[in-house]
């Protein structure tokens, strides 16, 4: 029942609630330190559960910003067991995402088609066992006759990923959960994603092609059997003939709207 905006700035965080912005006891706006410059703003992911949000940049370390109270917020870098040791330097993942009760990570610059999946039920842990078993952390690279990084990821009954160049279905054998044992990817469509956040609306991914002009609907088809990728400007290309989409946000009530920034403003 509660809800913030987070305005990023230069290396600073500050909050909205209810239409007005959050003050400190000296009157003055409230706001916390981050590790991204104004530069670096657009590149930012995130996924949250709670009062936690995860945020990652490839630039950095994966961050967690954390609620506490109405003016008392922290970030800071996730401490993990055993974290993966391609993450260093400029080679962060760029994505985060929950996935049946694993925190996954992906899209690092060395390794833009690989997907990191903690263990299950304990986010910040990605060991193994001396003897793996289902719930140890795994990590798999997507294999296609191209490079192809990740863009998106959504979770729905299959974890749902957008690349530069195909757009794909994650998950177990059947209808079983991922583990270290048991991870089938699929690719369904090849028409390639802008790096931009998508939206999720109902059981539906709405992405933008990797052209930045044309808004592309990744559902489920049965008579496909697999997910198919609509265009839905095919009756308004004149939308974006001058400038390609920006960002995305999905508006639930009063109605069902999908609202779009294009680089123009």
């Amino acid at each position: 029942a509660q809800a913030y905006i987070l305005e990023f700035g230069d290396k600073a965080l500050r909050f909205y609630m209810d239409g007005g912005q959050i003050q400190g006891e000296d009157g003055a706006a409230y706001e916390i330190p981050t590790p991204y410059a104004a530069d670096e703003i657009d590149g930012l992911h995130f996924c949250q559960s709670a009062d936690v949000m995860y945020l990652t940049h490839a630039a950095h370390p994966p961050m967690r910003l954390s609620r506490r109270g109405h003016t008392d917020w922290s970030m800071e870098a996730v401490e993990f067991t055993s974290p993966p040791e391609e993450w260093t330097g400029d080679n962060y993942p760029a994505l985060v995402m929950f996935y049946e009760q694993r925190l996954c990570f992906a899209g690092a610059p060395n390794q833009p088609q690989t997907i990191w999946m903690s263990k299950s039920g304990s986010y910040h842990d990605f060991g193994v066992s001396e003897t793996l078993v289902d719930s140890d952390a795994c990590s798999f690279t997507l294999v296609s006759n191209q490079v192809n990084a990740i863009r998106w990821m959504v979770p729905a009954k299959r974890l749902l990923l957008g690349t530069s160049g195909a757009e794909w279905e994650i998950g177990g054998a059947g209808s079983e959960a991922v583990t270290p044992f048991n991870v089938n990817a699929q690719r369904h469509t090849t028409h390639g994603s802008k790096d931009l956040e998508p939206v999720a609306v109902g059981n539906i991914v709405l992405y933008v092609q990797r052209n930045g002009r044309r808004l592309r609907e990744f559902a489920y088809s049965y008579e496909a059997d697999g997910y198919v990728s609509g265009d839905m400007t095919l009756l308004a290309e004149h939308l974006t003939h001058v400038s390609q989409f920006a960002a995305m946000a999905y508006q639930q009530d009063p109605d069902s709207v999908v609202w779009a920034l294009t680089g123009d403003g």
